[in-house]
């Protein structure tokens, strides 16, 4: 909406699925990224003409549940940004590359008290998985559903708040790393009982 015509939309857009949060590039103004119900990620361009994004995630290398918040981060491309999920997977992105999936993602579980998470793939049922012991520990954890997330550069770039649909708030901290995995690990745990 432009706020001197407020009679008309300024610029509409049809996504396959509800719209579930929106987040402007602060580097590039004309560029946002939409998350949806189904899990879908868009991005949309004001500069080029039509209604539809001109780059999205693949229904299979996204998130498994809707997406309730996506933040653009620092990055010297300034086309990277992190979303979070009630499927309990945090994820980074290109905006170039969605069709890729993330760049790197983090499952929120806390096993038995200790810092967890990792890079675990959300779509083989979270952290974990392999023979029945593992499979038996990971019953002891909790995997937290995000609905909310807060990346600010003054707090320091690596870190990260995600509140849950459980109540409890986690910082997360994410070094990126240019030949290999990134190291991310869950900081604390705000309200876990």
């Amino acid at each position: 909406w432009d706020i001197t015509n407020p009679n008309r939309p300024y610029y509409t857009i049809k996504p396959v699925s509800p719209i579930t949060c929106i987040a402007f590039n602060k580097k590039n103004t004309d560029s946002f990224v939409c998350g949806s119900y189904n899990g879908i990620l868009g991005v949309w361009d004001l500069r080029k003409s039509g209604n539809k994004c001109v780059e999205s995630t693949v229904i299979e290398k996204t998130h498994n549940d809707p997406i309730y918040d996506v933040e653009w981060i620092q990055s010297r491309t300034g086309t990277e940004f992190v979303s979070v999920s009630t499927d309990g997977v945090i994820c980074w992105w290109d905006a170039r590359k969605l069709g890729t999936g993330p760049m790197d993602q983090m499952v929120l579980c806390n096993d038995n008290g200790a810092a967890g998470g990792d890079d675990s793939d959300p779509k083989s049922g979270g952290a974990g998985g392999g023979d029945d012991s593992e499979q038996k520990e990971s019953t002891h954890s909790t995997l937290y559903g995000g609905t909310s997330l807060e990346y600010r550069t003054d707090a320091g770039a690596t870190k990260y708040l995600v509140g849950t649909e459980q109540g409890t708030i986690i910082s997360v901290e994410r070094k990126a790393k240019k030949d290999g995995d990134s190291q991310k690990q869950i900081k604390l745990i705000y309200g876990d009982s």
